[in-house]
């Protein structure tokens, strides 16, 4: 061990045999001895420390193209990704390394052009700019999926982690069209049946998405996901059958709605998940997209979705959302009026 060599070093007392050698011949010694020790550790694959880098966008361009960072190569994993004022990235990647923080002040637009589905990790990410994948007048194509996965594991303790916009920030994320996010049984669902029919017609609902199906006991663990095999107009086919009853009748008429969008906000789940933070001078607009894994038990500040003193909240837009798997509450508006969420599933 380096330790032990070390200390016979310190222990020769300047002494080889009955003769006294000088200071500088122990020194020259000393650094052979650190050599070797340094070579026998490389030698038995001794890991180097990774340290994290900072990158900052100096030109407009895309994510991947090394030329728009300071540090002319794209961001790494644990990075701090800074977006200044006035630079505007286009973001273009299938996937990014967890990074440590995103720091939108200008503006970073994911790329609807994309061939592939865009993914970007990162423990929190905070806009003062603009954050955009997809817009009320181009949704987000059907095709494709774009992604914010916030990896970090929040507590109480920690209300920074997922993503926050702040005083004049705007985060605008649109996913495809859905006519109907949600409809009712129209016929009695007995257990194993492996078709539902529904008062509405869904053809845009695409096979392999996932329907949830409400409890119409008084047990709502009664509630259950299937995945869609196979769709008719009002006829839907699963993939195994149900394990419980499910109304159809005025009084106990099951709902069942769409889970799934191509446009997703997802925690850490477990209740360790983050938020998505509104604040004072900040609009969220959300239109189908799907939130899950956010927010933790315990606190009326660590919901899913939070408008904390926004005051006049009408800019903002919640609507056609999912938000599934949440640790706290869904939405929480605190000090926040005029805020309209519809035809939303959580």
């Amino acid at each position: 061990p380096t330790s032990a060599i070390l200390g016979v070093l310190l222990d020769l007392d300047y002494k080889v045999g009955a003769a006294v050698v000088t200071a500088t011949d122990y020194d020259s010694a000393a650094a052979q001895a650190v050599r070797s020790i340094g070579d026998d550790l490389d030698s038995r694959g001794a890991a180097t420390p990774v340290v994290s880098q900072d990158f900052t966008a100096v030109n407009l361009g895309t994510w991947s193209d090394p030329k728009t960072w300071n540090a002319k190569s794209r961001p790494t994993a644990d990075a701090k990704v800074v977006i200044p004022p006035g630079v505007k990235v286009i973001f273009d990647a299938e996937t990014t390394p967890e990074l440590r923080s995103v720091d939108i002040q200008g503006e970073l637009d994911f790329w609807s052009a994309s061939r592939t589905s865009l993914k970007l990790s990162a423990k929190t990410i905070k806009v003062s700019g603009v954050l955009r994948a997809g817009s009320a007048a181009a949704p987000w194509p059907a095709k494709l999926t774009a992604a914010l996965d916030l990896t970090g594991q929040s507590s109480a303790n920690d209300a920074e982690s997922g993503l926050s916009v702040v005083n004049g920030g705007l985060v605008e994320l649109a996913g495809a069209p859905v006519a109907t996010t949600w409809t009712t049984l129209a016929a009695p669902a007995a257990p194993g049946d492996l078709q539902l029919t529904l008062a509405s017609k869904i053809d845009d609902w695409p096979v392999g998405s996932r329907i949830l199906i409400t409890s119409t006991s008084r047990d709502r663990r009664e509630s259950e996901v299937r995945t869609i095999t196979k769709v008719a107009g009002a006829a839907v086919s699963l993939d195994s059958g149900l394990s419980f009853s499910h109304g159809s009748d005025s009084f106990l008429q099951a709902e069942v709605a769409l889970l799934d969008r191509n446009v997703t906000v997802t925690g850490a789940g477990g209740g360790l998940g983050g938020h998505v933070t509104v604040t004072a001078g900040g609009r969220l607009k959300l239109t189908n997209v799907a939130l899950r894994g956010l927010g933790q038990p315990g606190d009326v500040g660590t919901s899913a979705l939070i408008f904390d003193g926004v005051g006049d909240a009408s800019n903002s837009v919640v609507n056609q959302i999912v938000l599934e798997d949440s640790g706290n509450r869904c939405v929480t508006a605190r000090y926040s009026d005029h805020l309209a969420v519809a035809d939303s599933v959580f």
